[in-house]
């Protein structure tokens, strides 16, 4: 019995002791970890946005055709070239919508609004125009990538009102830089604030997802995040991002357009860039 107990005790004193590997194997948290999760999620908010703006700017320039488009049979209208980028559209027969939008970005390269640049295609499922209630794009990807980043997986937008959107997607972003993979799964709501030249989205929900480094994360809006629509990097709102049982909040600054953030996890607080 004593040896027993003996045992028992050694064994919890090495895992108390080896505090950063449970007794599976598996890391704990660092503060590198909800580093790299801070940037990481930052970057694919960005990517997972432009994506959403970028779909929404050409399902509207090949909504403009569907008015040419006959109704009876399968109709599918001309390709349309738009500044090197190619817009197909399929209908099914007798009704307007639902339609398909496929968006060529070509092998070259098209640079968006936000200095992005696009390779491979996007394809768009519409059931009704994005500002009625209830319509929903349903997004795909074939051999996208954004910067050289791969991005695989696909994303649900619905209209809620007018002037916002529920998104729902799952994407892997391959980093070009190291190979690393980047999980990203989001639950949000996107609220169009028009303001001219300054139009910008305010993001809200949550997001989580597994890191460059292989550490899963969650992160939750607190301030609703702000992105203009010509600038690649949000600007400002709160998020607070969780790592086992370690937390970062990440403020993203007072609306100035850069590429900068700053990360607090408890009394340390640490500058980041955005990618």
């Amino acid at each position: 019995m004593r040896k027993t107990n003996y045992f028992k005790t050694t064994l919890a004193i090495a895992c108390m002791a080896l505090f950063t590997v449970g007794c599976t194997g598996e890391k704990a948290a660092t503060i590198d970890d909800l580093k790299e999760a801070s940037t990481d999620n930052a970057q694919s908010s960005s990517i997972s946005d432009d994506v959403v703006s970028t779909v929404d700017e050409f399902v509207d320039k090949a909504e403009t055709t569907l008015p040419k488009l006959s109704l009876v049979g399968m109709s599918k209208a001309p390709t349309i070239d738009s500044a090197g980028v190619k817009i197909d559209i399929v209908r099914t027969p007798n009704s307007i919508y639902p339609i398909t939008v496929t968006i060529d970005f070509g092998t070259t390269g098209f640079t968006g609004k936000r200095g992005n640049v696009f390779k491979g295609k996007v394809i768009a499922t519409v059931t009704g125009p994005m500002r009625i209630t209830g319509s929903k794009r349903t997004v795909k990807y074939e051999n996208l990538s954004i910067n050289d980043n791969t991005v695989k997986g696909t994303k649900t937008v619905t209209c809620k009102t007018p002037l916002s959107w529920g998104v729902v997607a799952n994407d892997t972003i391959t980093r070009a830089s190291d190979g690393a993979k980047i999980i990203y799964n989001v639950d949000q709501t996107r609220t169009s604030v028009p303001a001219g030249a300054d139009s910008y989205f305010l993001i809200q929900g949550s997001a989580n997802g597994v890191n460059a480094k292989g550490k899963s994360y969650t992160a939750d809006i607190t301030t609703a995040l702000k992105i203009f629509v010509n600038y690649k990097h949000i600007v400002s709102g709160l998020l607070t991002i969780k790592s086992d049982t370690k937390t970062a909040i990440i403020n993203y600054g007072d609306g100035s357009k850069d590429d900068k953030a700053k990360v607090t996890i408890g009394v340390k607080t640490y500058d980041i860039t955005l990618k």
